[in-house]
């Protein structure tokens, strides 16, 4: 088999042809026979393998079942979670998703995102009909942008989009919870289910994000353990809501359940092992690097502009030291040494707060 199969549903799964199902069960056989690990047929007929408690031993299994799929072009089992989102998304009642990736800096959040957004696409094509660029592609994705341009990007957004905002505290971080910056986004993250969105917003700590945001999304994942080498990631994902009780809000988050069974652990792979986004990677990590050029200039600039206001005020505090300093030394001379504050704003006419700033200028020696 040359080209990887993928399924994107349940039912294709339970309806793969035999040709797959022979390529599957010929590498058990192998694996078997050189008692490496088997991926078991499960994953294919329901959406997950189970792996006993959730501990390190079963996080351990978990990893090699992921490695074996990745390293010997087996079929991409279909996920319950993304085949939840384009349902979600795309059935009857207008629905939404909104969700917040975390993890440590160089993680894996981008890649993660990017590829439950390829997932989705092809699970909504397969499902909903169409091409999977009609429903994610790099242009869905904001890098290290700031509100305007992700406002921008929302605005001219299509229905049922998958979108991803890498970094999202640097447009719309939790101490900037009172610019209307964030109050446009939080704006238009309250169409978000007219607009019948799948929104994910990365961030290496998910409370960077402003809290009107973080009250509201439907999910949160986590970058639980980094296999880069092998191509993946394994992720934990949570329902997450809030609860109002007497006048306080408690944040609530909840495991997923598919088939009264509970689910810890998620396979991201890189998106360049699906089909139609094969160089996604390449591309995205392009970009990247061309917003960072961005933000680093932005910087420069408001820091450049920074040291020019700076620099008048400088100009101007040495002027006012210049004019009433000597003013300042005569009355204190007039009143014997005295330093009397009310009588040196009578005559200097300064505010009590100017006349006490010059008064320590003063007295620290500063040159006028």
């Amino acid at each position: 088999m040359e080209e990887r199969v993928i399924f994107n549903t349940l039912d294709s799964a339970r309806k793969m042809s035999q040709d797959t199902h022979d390529f599957i069960t010929e590498y058990n056989r192998v694996a078997e026979e050189m008692h490496a690990v088997i991926v078991p047929m499960e994953l294919y007929e329901h959406g997950y393998a189970p792996l006993g408690a959730a501990n390190r031993s079963s996080v351990a299994r978990m990893v090699k079942i992921a490695e074996a799929i990745a390293v010997n072009n087996l079929p991409i089992p279909p996920s319950r979670y993304v085949e939840m989102l384009a349902r979600r998304i795309g059935g009857e009642s207008k629905q939404d998703y909104s969700s917040i990736m975390d993890g440590p800096k160089g993680s894996g959040k981008s890649y993660s995102s990017a590829y439950i957004g390829g997932r989705f696409a092809l699970c909504m094509a397969e499902i909903y009909g169409g091409d999977p660029y009609d429903y994610f592609s790099i242009e869905n994705c904001c890098l290290l942008e700031d509100t305007r341009e992700i406002v921008n990007l929302l605005s001219k957004s299509k229905n049922r989009q998958y979108i991803t905002i890498d970094d999202a505290g640097l447009a719309v971080g939790s101490r900037d919870f009172a610019d209307q910056k964030n109050k446009n986004f939080n704006k238009i993250h309250a169409t978000c289910r007219t607009k019948r969105w799948c929104l994910t917003l990365n961030a290496p700590v998910g409370s960077h994000i402003d809290l009107q945001i973080r009250e509201v999304v439907t999910g949160k994942l986590n970058c639980f353990g980094s296999y880069h080498s092998s191509g993946f990631n394994l992720l934990k994902i949570n329902s997450s809501g809030v609860r109002i009780h007497l006048n306080k809000k408690y944040p609530i988050e909840k495991r997923l359940w598919f088939d009264k069974k509970k689910f810890d652990y998620w396979v991201a792979y890189s998106p360049d092992i699906l089909p139609p986004y094969k160089g996604f990677t390449k591309e995205y990590d392009k970009r990247r690097d061309s917003a960072t050029d961005r933000v680093i200039a932005a910087v420069v600039s408001l820091e450049e502009l920074k040291e020019q206001v700076d620099t008048k005020r400088d100009k101007e505090w040495r002027g006012i030291k210049k004019k009433f300093i000597p003013l300042i030394n005569k009355t204190i001379e007039a009143d014997g040494g005295k330093t009397v504050v009310t009588h040196i704003m009578k005559t200097t006419g300064l505010s009590q707060y100017r006349v006490y700033q010059l008064i320590s200028a003063i007295e620290q020696g500063e040159e006028y």
